[in-house]
């Protein structure tokens, strides 16, 4: 199905992997921002709630001039939203992980520390 015909999580979970990953290896495109937020991978269990909440509250919101952030209402997906993205893939969490992680903050079921 085309990119453009996917709606909810599914939009969610295809754009930031057709945006950041490249068959999965986790090498950046040369179209990915410069400022993109590094990933410390001795860090990457410290880092899960934060980056649970930075995914969780970055998603995108559909405006005229193309999806944006409805948090820092940046192009999406924002700086925070791939950085948390990143750590939650180098921790084990795949597509249909993050998109369950979004639905439950959705519906009120995750309590942030």
């Amino acid at each position: 199905m085309p990119l453009q015909q996917l709606t909810g999580e599914a939009a969610v979970a295809a754009q930031v992997s057709t945006c950041k990953r490249d068959g999965g290896s986790g090498q950046q495109r040369d179209d990915d921002p410069v400022d993109d937020l590094p990933v410390d991978l001795e860090r990457v269990d410290q880092d899960l709630e934060l980056v649970k909440k930075a995914v969780a509250v970055h998603l995108p919101e559909q405006w005229p001039s193309g999806q944006h952030c409805r948090n820092d209402h940046g192009q999406w997906p924002c700086r925070l939203y791939r950085w948390g993205h990143e750590v939650l893939w180098h921790a084990g969490r795949r597509e249909p992980d993050i998109a369950e992680l979004v639905r439950r903050a959705e519906c009120g079921d995750l309590r942030w520390s």
